[in-house]
């Protein structure tokens, strides 16, 4: 019995001493990439702290001064991972509304992403939802030149198109229905790693500034840091700033970052974009971990128009404008 009360409390304080570092751990001011993963499972470590306190103070809770602060610091951890994610719920105030396709609405452009995951050949889910959903654009992250020879069937119905394939883990493609003029492809600050930056016709006949972006995430394998990622968000949302002093913007892609991170916070400053995610539920990616899932990281930023945006794995940004009501999504 006492081997089995010793390692039950081996377990239940391992657990606190997990929930407080991963808590503590992000607020440093270091970009090296064991420091910058706590910033992902936010939810995770609200239940898990949850779930701390609880047992605390069921089992262990004694009235003592040190108990007693331990479980403020428990709550207060419960408190502040909250904080981070009531934006991404439904109990907060949206900053963009839904609205449904309206087919004599001719600022209205609907866009597709996907990361497809370089490695998966099961390419015909992908084509039954873009045939399903109709978008105006598609794009694609994690796709090469196999998956590029499977997407070749949509160049009939989207004959505009920037392709980049890579075998890295970072290529890209674009689709579109709507002509694009100024296509390019950037390589921004690693020469194997590409952006793409067009600029796309609506059917009223203006043009909105499109960049589709998949900056490295910081991960052993891939980045030592978030450096690089970090300061290619910031130079797109720069870019993004002073694009949309002429014309509408849209950012798309995967950024590698979750929603409450510094770095995505910045970006939004910088950009001066709006955040659709904001009091709506926050979609996933599920890691190859059993249970455990992030939110999605990919962005979507839009200019004053109505827009609906189909995504596998999506964030969304729209741009503000000067109306008495939130923008539309």
């Amino acid at each position: 019995m006492s081997l089995l009360r010793s390692l039950r409390r081996l377990l239940f304080w391992s657990l606190i001493v997990l929930v407080l570092l991963a808590t503590l751990l992000p607020l440093l001011p270091s970009p090296q990439w064991y420091v910058r993963l706590w910033d992902y499972p936010r939810l995770q470590l609200f239940f898990l702290a949850l779930l701390a306190m609880l047992l605390f103070a069921i089992f262990y809770y004694r009235q003592r001064k040190r108990g007693l602060l331990l479980l403020l610091a428990l709550a207060a951890t419960v408190v502040y991972h909250g904080y981070k994610a009531f934006p991404y719920t439904p109990l907060s105030p949206k900053q963009v509304y839904q609205t449904e396709r309206d087919a004599q609405d001719t600022t209205f452009v609907s866009m597709l992403i996907a990361n497809v995951l370089q490695d998966n050949t099961d390419h015909a889910p992908l084509l039954e939802m873009i045939n399903r959903e109709h978008p105006d654009l598609v794009l694609t992250l994690e796709s090469d030149s196999v998956w590029q020879q499977a997407l070749d069937v949509l160049d009939t119905s989207f004959p505009h198109s920037v392709k980049v394939p890579l075998s890295n883990t970072y290529g890209m493609h674009l689709y579109s229905r709507l002509p694009l003029r100024r296509q390019e492809v950037m390589y921004l600050l690693e020469p194997d790693i590409p952006s793409i930056r067009a600029e796309v016709q609506l059917p009223s006949g203006e043009w909105i500034q499109l960049y589709a972006v998949h900056p490295r995430p910081p991960v052993p394998g891939e980045s030592d840091d978030s450096r690089e990622r970090d300061a290619e968000i910031v130079l797109i949302g720069k870019m993004a700033n002073a694009a949309k002093e002429q014309q509408g913007v849209v950012v798309a892609g995967d950024f590698n970052d979750v929603a409450w991170s510094s770095t995505t916070r910045l970006f939004q400053e910088v950009s001066g974009l709006l955040d659709p995610r904001i009091g709506r539920l926050l979609q996933y990616l599920s890691c190859q971990l059993p249970g455990v899932s992030l939110a999605a990281r990919s962005c979507v930023s839009l200019p004053p128009l109505q827009a609906a945006a189909h995504a596998a794995a999506a964030r969304h940004w729209l741009r503000p404008f000067s109306h008495p009501d939130p923008p539309q999504l």
